[in-house]
């Protein structure tokens, strides 16, 4: 019996190496979400990777050689950190200028003082769910190394080694979904930021001259200073709308790194379960 117990043991901390190696590539990747224009139609309406970290897209760069009839055109894949501008709605004036360098967080321009470079609130919450889970992962690692190694000498040690690698995993799985449920349910949050686009004149018929082009933000400020609640609904409905007409956006290889991770580490979990099953028989 303890025999097959250690075989158990050492395949549930061999799932639970490879969950968090799987998990730690997915987090750290840089394609888990994409964006492709339909027709581009601007400098901007190009192919876009998002990940927890970064927005990438592929960017030629030329070089021009002496006494060279064609000249070499190399294809980078450009990421700079998945930020955007935020500012203060209540100001139109502070809107603007923000709004007009929307495109330099993270470049060597830098930003105006009154713009603020920021992750989404829900990629922070990925991110903060995928390094607990990460952490959460490797003490129940480190606590099935223990169970192999050393023979526990009272209860409590014994009820520890038993079912905080079974606690631990749970909670890691746990996270690791609520960050897949997110990523589903904001799939497009990215692009309604990253993509600019504009909206029917008659829309603001009513209003003062709107800006000629809105990503969500700015079309959240917009109506933060020109309150008017029924309108700013059918505008965003009919952002959504066209966004949803001129981009295709699908999640991509790294997404099945991280689901494939959260079927390892379910192994793990049915593993661990079965050992604090067995010990406390």
């Amino acid at each position: 019996m303890r025999i097959k117990g250690v075989i158990i043991l050492t395949f549930a901390l061999l799932f639970a190496i490879i969950g968090l190696v799987l998990h730690l590539l997915a987090l750290f990747s840089k394609q888990w979400t994409v964006a492709i224009p339909r027709e581009p139609r601007g400098p901007n309406d190009q192919i876009h990777y998002y990940s927890l970290w970064t927005r990438c897209q592929y960017s030629n760069t030329s070089f021009v050689i002496p006494d060279v009839s064609s000249q070499p055109n190399i294809e980078n894949f450009v990421c700079r950190p998945n930020t955007y501008l935020r500012y203060n709605m209540n100001s139109e004036e502070i809107s603007k200028t923000c709004y007009s360098s929307r495109h330099q967080c993270s470049s060597i321009i830098g930003v105006h003082p009154d713009c603020k470079c920021k992750y989404l609130p829900v990629t922070q919450v990925q991110q903060w769910c995928c390094i607990l889970a990460a952490i959460l992962l490797f003490l129940a690692i480190l606590i099935f190394y223990l169970n192999l190694i050393a023979s526990p000498q009272n209860e409590s040690a014994t009820l520890l080694l038993t079912f905080a690698p079974m606690v631990l995993i749970s909670l890691a799985l746990i996270l690791m979904v609520i960050t897949m449920i997110l990523l589903g349910a904001y799939l497009r949050r990215n692009e309604y930021e990253d993509y600019d686009i504009k909206l029917p004149r008659n829309i603001f018929h009513s209003l003062p001259m709107a800006p000629e082009t809105f990503n969500l933000y700015r079309l959240d400020a917009f109506f933060k200073i020109h309150k008017n609640p029924d309108l700013r609904r059918q505008a965003v409905s009919i952002f959504k709308t066209i966004h949803k007409e001129r981009f295709d956006v699908r999640v991509y290889w790294s997404v099945g790194v991280e689901i494939a991770a959260i079927l390892v580490t379910f192994m793990a979990y049915i593993l661990s379960i079965i050992l604090a099953l067995a010990r406390v028989n």
